[in-house]
This record gives C-alpha cells, sequence and structure tokens, in this order.
C-alpha cells in the first residue's frame, strides 16, 4: 500500500485518485506542444536538465503550474517509450490516440471528464508533482500493467480514471503488501477478494494475478457504484468499506446536509 494513505485511506483516496487524472490532462494536453519544441532528443533514462522554473499559477490554472515542460516532456516520453511496444499492432488507437496518455484521458467520465478543483486535490497534487523522481519510477512500474487496465474499462464502458486507482493503492505494484494484509495492485484484503472470486492459496494469490485483481477491481466499484449511484462515492467505499460511507450519508441526511462525497466525514480516527 502507498504510504501516502497510512494514515487516513478514505479521506484521501479520492482527491489522490483525482489529482492523479487532473495532472495527466495537464500532461496531456501540453506533451504535443513541448514536442513540436524540441530541437534535441535524449534517451528516457537520461535526465533532462532544468531549462526554465515552473509557472506560478492560480487556484484555478489547471495548465503546466506544476511541472515545467521538460519535466512534462520526460513524463511523456517514458510512459511513450515503454507503453507503446504492447500496443503497437493496434494502429487504429494508436492513430487516434498518439499515446496512452491520451487515451486514458479520453474515457475520462467523473465530472464530466473536466479538471475538479478542491483544495484538498490541490494538496495531493502538490505531493506528486514535488517528487519528480518517483513519478518517473512509477510511471515506469505501471507501463507494465497500465494498458490491460484501461483497456478493461474501455471494454466495460466506465472511467478511466478508475485505472489510475492502483497508482494510490500500491504504486501499480502487484507485489505489495499492506499491514492489513491488503494484497496486489488493487490491494484486496483476503476476504473481500475470495468475494469477488480471487482464489488465494500457498502457491497462487488472484489478488497479485493482474488480470483476475482488474476484474475483481470492476466488479467491486461497479457493485458500489450502483450502490451509491456516484463514482466518488464508490472510490471512497473502495477504501473506507460500504458500511462507513452509508452511515456517514444517513448522518448528513438526518441533519439536513448534503450526501455527496466531499460532505462525508469519512477521515479515520486516530
Amino acid at each position: 500500500m502507498s504510504t501516502v494513505l497510512s494514515k487516513s485511506r478514505s479521506f484521501i483516496a479520492l482527491p489522490l485518485t483525482l489529482a492523479v487524472s487532473t495532472l495527466l490532462i495537464s500532461a496531456c494536453s501540453n506533451t504535443s506542444a513541448v514536442k513540436k519544441g524540441a530541437t534535441n532528443s535524449s534517451s528516457v533514462i537520461t535526465k533532462r536538465p532544468a531549462t526554465k522554473a515552473p509557472a506560478a499559477s492560480s487556484s484555478t490554472d489547471y495548465s503546466t503550474a506544476y511541472l515545467d515542460a521538460d519535466s512534462l516532456d520526460e513524463l511523456a516520453d517514458l510512459l511513450e517509450a515503454t507503453d507503446m511496444t504492447m500496443v503497437e499492432g493496434n494502429k487504429l488507437a494508436i492513430q487516434q490516440y498518439g499515446d496512452l496518455w491520451s487515451r486514458l484521458r479520453a474515457g475520462y467520465r467523473m465530472n464530466g471528464g473536466q479538471p475538479t478543483y478542491n483544495q484538498r486535490i490541490e494538496g495531493q497534487k502538490s505531493w506528486f508533482t514535488s517528487r519528480q523522481d518517483y513519478l518517473n519510477r512509477l510511471t515506469a512500474r505501471a507501463s507494465r500493467y497500465i494498458y490491460h487496465t484501461v483497456r478493461e474499462a474501455e471494454r466495460r464502458n466506465i472511467p478511466t480514471e478508475l485505472a489510475l486507482l492502483p497508482v494510490i493503492e500500491s504504486s501499480y505494484d502487484p507485489s505489495g503488501t499492506s499491514s492489513a494484509a491488503a494484497a496486489g495492485l488493487w490491494q484486496f484484503i483476503p476476504s473481500t477478494g475470495r468475494i469477488y472470486g480471487l482464489n488465494q492459496s500457498s502457491t497462487y494469490d488472484g489478488r497479485r494475478d493482474v488480470i483476475e485483481s482488474t476484474r475483481a477491481a470492476y466488479d467491486f466499484l461497479t457493485a458500489l457504484h450502483n450502490q451509491f449511484g456516484s463514482w466518488e462515492l464508490a472510490l471512497a467505499a473502495y477504501n473506507a468499506g460500504p458500511g462507513r460511507v452509508q452511515k456517514a450519508i444517513d448522518a448528513n441526511r438526518a441533519q439536513g446536509l448534503p450526501t455527496d462525497y466531499w460532505s462525508l466525514r469519512l477521515l479515520l480516527k486516530r
């Protein structure tokens, strides 16, 4: 499990997921412009020297406020170089989207596919954008699996933002295990894994099987969406548990308060 969530997973998992998706919107929308202006090429694994500082931003700026042009170019090149070999036979998809980041962004559905401004999202986005080395390692690791998670989300016609959840759950590491015995890309605990058909034995753990665990995670998230009526609440319930989310909804409803995700009190008490 990502150490970012070690204290209060249910409170920040959605802001983190939306922060990542917002960050990718910025990266995708600026990559082509950056590449057209480049005059020198370099190895993907070679750190490029920064040529200018990040631009100052207002609270509503979703452009390149947190990553400068060289960093965006490096991150886009890293994913493209490691991922496109997996889909090079799908010429139609390559022609339509150009790279996997753009394909991922094309399937954004939450909030109408538009960036959501919230101070909690901005705070979590800052955590990522201040750690370029981590982003590079994460991108390289995710490149082994993210094509499958995006393609499966597309096949099911669900928001492709959900393919970013393993960034928060496990840093896209199928071998990751939490202190609560949650395992795999999607960090299933043993009991929930069994409910969703993930066999676990001394020789095989379906929670670490990328294909099976992705199926189970999307089945679980879809069930939660059907129960609560929104993907935001589905993500909250995935982390906090549906019982905790329902209790928070009931408490707000009893006080005549809104019951959307941003209005609920889901912070775990320590």
